[in-house]
């Protein structure tokens, strides 16, 4: 919000935040064979970061994850 005589003397921040459309990209890559893993989400949370965790781990192999 601008300055205004009187009212704040600074540039201030309104309390409320909106994303008005804007949304989340999630992704990791897999790097020997290049694969992207990714989400799009209209939050960013960490259960969405959680979702991302899952579907890389569900992409490999249970032989291939560490323990």
């Amino acid at each position: 919000m601008p300055p205004k005589p009187g009212v704040h003397a600074t540039f201030a921040r309104d309390h409320e935040y909106k994303r008005h459309g804007t949304l989340s990209l999630l992704a990791g890559i897999d790097l020997l064979t290049g694969k992207v893993h990714a989400l799009v989400k209209d939050r960013h949370r960490s259960r969405e970061f959680i979702e991302l965790l899952r579907l890389i781990d569900a992409a490999y192999p249970p032989k291939l994850r560490s323990s």
